[in-house]
Order: C-alpha cells, then structure tokens, then sequence
C-alpha cells in the first residue's frame, strides 16, 4: 500500500527549486525553514484562493525558524504570530509555480505507484525526520497519528475488496 501524502511529505511538500527562483538562492537563510503560513502555502493560497487571503501578509515581517531544534523551541520565543518564514514575499505566480510541481510530483509518485514500482524505499513522512529531542513528544504523537490512519485506510481498503 502507498500513500502518496507521506510520500510527498517525504520528499518535501514544495519545491526547494521553486522558491530559489522566486526568492533567491539564498532563501533558507534568510527566511527560515518553510512551515505553517510561510512563503509557500501563503503563496499556494494565493494561487488557488487568493480571494480568502488577508492583504495584511504583505506587510507581516520574516520570522525565521531556521531548522527543527528552533522549531520545538518555538514556545520559548517571542513575537510569534502564528506565522514562519515570509509570507509577505509570496506572490500567485509563485503559487502556482509551486502547485503546479507538487501535481506533477504527485502523479509522477502514483504512476510508479500504478506501474507496480516498490515505493517502500523512499523517505516517508513523518519516519523521514531525524530525532530532534525538542520534538520528541510531538513527533510521537503525529507517528501515533500516521499509524492509526494506515490502519483505518487499510481497513477501508479491504472492505471495499470484500464488497466486489
């Protein structure tokens, strides 16, 4: 069984190529690892529903959190609102740049998936991450939360085999 999700999460959700064009090679360093409302998914929103997004991202400063550690420091740290990253740097035509490639990835992943291809080498989220102490607890619990889903997709899965 393959679930494209993990796999694409596993692979990174958006395209380190694509933001360098939009944001410049440098653009981990200065912005932070991507995650919640950042550059991408602000930019992704904008694409796809650009009517739902509040124009006061545009004017939102950088908050960079560069790697995991800072990432389970988050807590610790002052004037987080919520955001990562530079959402005020995302623009539609980086959405759907970025859109665009999470498709064809993901159906270039199920064609080999289709194709009969073993996928079960390729990094899968969240088992892909290094260990991280700062989010040990959190981590246990999206594992916890990834096995429960297999196991009901599997079950799914298998009643709808029983019924034909």
């Amino acid at each position: 069984m393959t679930n494209l999700t993990s796999l694409m999460f596993g692979q990174g959700l958006y395209s380190s190529e694509v933001l360098a064009r939009h944001l410049g090679a440098d653009w981990e360093q200065q912005y932070g690892m991507t995650g919640h409302a950042d550059m991408a998914e602000t930019a992704a929103n904008l694409h796809v529903r650009g009517d739902l997004v509040k124009p006061a991202y545009a004017t939102l400063p950088p908050f960079v959190v560069a790697n995991l550690e800072e990432l389970g420091r988050l807590h610790q740290r002052t004037g987080f609102q919520g955001y990562m990253g530079a959402p005020a740097k995302a623009t539609a035509a980086m959405g759907q740049e970025l859109v665009d490639d999470f498709a064809q990835r993901t159906i270039a992943l199920a064609e080999r998936a289709l194709a009969g291809e073993d996928l079960s080498g390729l990094p899968v989220w969240p088992a892909m991450l290094p260990p991280v102490p700062e989010l040990e607890q959190t981590m246990g619990l999206l594992a916890q939360r990834y096995a429960t889903q297999t196991t009901e997709l599997r079950a799914w899965l298998a009643r709808r085999g029983a019924g034909r």
